[in-house]
Formats: C-alpha cells, structure tokens, sequence
C-alpha cells in the first residue's frame, strides 16, 4: 500500500481520538418521563453496566470540515464516508468474545467477526478473507480504562466504544451534567453532558443517551467548541436487547474464497477501512520496538504521538501527486480510488517548522495533525500550537 493511502488512514485513527467518527441524531417526539437520578449514579450506572446480548442499526456520520472527498467503493468509500459523511452499520453481540460488526456500503458489505478466539474480515467484493487468532487479546481493559460493554470492532463502531473514549478522558477538570431524558431507537434514555474545561481542547461536550433502563449507552455526540451541530455522533436507530442466534457468528468464507492469516491489531485497522498493511507483523509477534505510541497531556488535552511514520511528510508534501510505482498498480481500482482519497486528505496539509523540527500540520474543528520530518506524527482534540508544544516533550522524542 502506497505512502499516501496508508496516511489516509491516519485521519480514521484521529477520529477514534475524539470518540469515535459518527453522526445521526434519533428523532425523539416528547421526553420521557423517568425516575430523578444525578450526573453522578449515572456515570456509575453507566460503568458498571453488565454486557448483554443485543443486535441492532446504527448510522453514523461525520462533519468535521474536511476538503470535498472522493466517493469509491468498497473499502475506500468505507473509508471516505467515516471521515466525512453518513454510514450504516449492523451490530450482534453475545457477550465479550461473540459479536460481528457489518457495514453496510453502497455496492458492498464489510463483515468483521469474533467467535472465541477467532476473528474474521471479509469484504463482499474481495476474493480473500481474513483471519486472525484472537487468544491473546487480554481479557480485562487496561488499568484506567473504563469497563462499558460494546462489541469487538473497529474504535468508535458503536456508542459504547466512543463512550469508552469519551469516559477515558474523564478528569478533575471535565464538568459532568445531567440534561433531562430522551428517546433514541424507541427507547427512553437519560442525557449525560460531558463538558471539557481544558481550554486546549477542541471538544466543547460530549453528549451521551444512556438506555434508562440497561444503562447501555443509545448514541453519542461530540460537539466542536462554540458550534451548535455536532461534528461527530453515533446513534442506534434500532436495538433490540435478544440473544443473536448461533448463525450470526459461526463465519463461513464463500466458495473459491482465498483465506489469509494475520495479526489482531492488522485485522482491526483493516475493518476501519485500511489495506491489507504490507510487512505487518504475523501472527504473534506484536508491533515492532519503539513503535508503540505514547501519550502526551491527559485528558481532554492529550496528544497520541505516533513513531516510524517513515515516508509520512514526503507523501503530505506530494499532495494529490502520483506515486512513482502507481503504474505497477495500475489495473488496481482499489489502489486508484485511494490514491485519490488519500491525495485530498492530504493536500490540505501546511508546512510548519519550528524548535521542534520541519513538517506539515493540518485541523479541522475537532482534530489536529503534525506529521514531522523525523517520521513522528502527532494527532490529538487540540489546536495546532498543542501538538507543536507536545513535540518537544521528552516523552515524545524520536
């Protein structure tokens, strides 16, 4: 996969920074009337809801004032309407080791699948299908991550997911409200209002629809600083809280289909749209060393510096140019249409320089991004001038 396609993807992965990339608000006709409850038992209630089974629809949409993006197919258009646009989504869960994620395309399907320790990935219009061995994913979040019940899938798939995201950045200087009840996929739902003080952060609130009586998390909205609409949100527009059959699970690839193994992390990132990652490491050996990303800030203010970018700012800086080995894939529609994509994401990139070194920044309402000439690239809820200054923290050193 070419430069310039693979740091397309990075503006999916700045979008699960901020809690995930979607938008479609639930029509509510009168608010319910519930029991009084406070911002606080919310918020416990909401972390300490058990996982249930449930299936249901989503739709998701962003706005976060990118340039006009190219609308492929497949995969890319996958990948083009979570950045900017609307996409539908079909959920099943049975408990923390059985669910399946499909999304739903204009001329295609994306199906990711776990059943135990078995994970696929499988696209309607490929000839190959992808598996993974999921026995050493870990079994319990990670110390300080909150415990809300969602499925297996791509970050910021379903209100659950961007709830974690958006409750990991809780903090002393996060203002949590409560704003009434609401109704979302003919359920009624309590409002809590996450609002960042951190004068950093792009983020203005957070707004989550809490199932009144499951405590699972309905939709979620992320509002820009000072705007009126939201700029991301994910929302059920159907649920319904019954055991999904065997079936759903137990992935089957079509006849003639080419089945190739790889790693969890390589699995995930292909089902939030990206290629299959050349030289990803196989099954069982992790990410290389020093290619961890770090975390600069907390909360709401935080930066994920990421290392090894390599040719990350000689793709920004050829913009929508073509790539020298386009014509070896020249026949590749798939290639193309992310050339195409990747060239408009990145084209809106400026160069910068400064103590920190030479590179190229880019912001929207809700995320930043600096990729730097020594194959750093940063990405966070906050202006620019944050990232610039994250960049010369110790922490975030090459």
């Amino acid at each position: 996969m070419k430069n310039r396609t693979r740091w397309a993807v990075t503006f999916a992965t700045a979008s699960a920074v901020v809690g995930g990339t979607f938008l479609v608000p639930a029509v509510a006709n009168a608010d319910p009337d519930l029991p009084p409850t406070t911002a606080e038992e919310l918020l416990t209630d909401l972390a300490s809801a058990e996982q249930r089974p449930f299936s249901g629809t989503v739709v998701h949409t962003a706005d976060l004032g990118l340039p006009e993006l190219p609308q492929g197919s497949g995969s890319t258009g996958e990948l083009s309407t979570l950045l900017a646009g609307s996409t539908t989504l079909r959920l099943w869960s049975d408990g923390p080791d059985r669910s399946r994620v499909a999304v739903l395309g204009a001329l295609a399907e994306t199906d990711l699948v776990r059943n135990g320790d078995e994970g696929w990935l499988w696209r309607s219009d490929e000839g190959t299908a992808y598996r993974a061995d999921l026995s050493q994913l870990p079994d319990e979040p990670a110390e300080g991550e909150e415990a809300v019940p969602g499925v297996v899938g791509p970050e910021g798939a379903d209100p659950a997911s961007a709830a974690r995201s958006a409750l990991a950045a809780l903090d002393p200087t996060t203002e949590v409200t409560l704003d009434g009840t609401t109704t979302v996929a003919d359920r009624d739902a309590y409002e809590l209002v996450l609002t960042p003080r951190a004068e950093e952060s792009l983020v203005g609130e957070v707004r989550l629809a809490v199932d009144a009586e499951t405590s699972y998390p309905l939709r979620a909205q992320v509002f820009a600083r000072g705007a009126g609409d939201p700029a991301l949100e994910t929302s059920f527009t159907s649920i319904s809280y019954e055991t999904p059959g065997d079936e759903v699970f137990e992935f089957e690839p079509p006849a003639g289909t080419e089945v190739e193994d790889v790693d969890p992390a390589a699995l995930e990132a292909m089902g939030a749209g990206a290629e299959a990652p050349e030289g990803a490491p196989a099954p069982g050996e992790g990410a290389p060393e020093g290619a961890e990303p770090t975390v600069v800030g907390e909360g709401w203010a935080s930066v994920v510096v990421l290392r090894g970018a390599g040719g990350a700012l000689d793709a920004v800086a050829a913009g929508g140019a073509e790539a020298p080995d386009a014509a070896d894939e020249a026949d590749d529609a798939r290639s193309e249409e992310g050339e195409e994509l990747a060239g408009a994401l990145l084209g809106a990139f400026q160069p910068v320089q400064g103590d920190y070194g030479t590179g190229q920044v880019f912001s929207t309402s809700l995320v930043s991004v600096l990729a730097l000439e020594d194959g750093r690239v940063l990405i966070g809820a906050v202006a620019p001038e944050v990232l610039e200054r994250a960049a010369l923290d110790p922490t975030a050193a090459p």
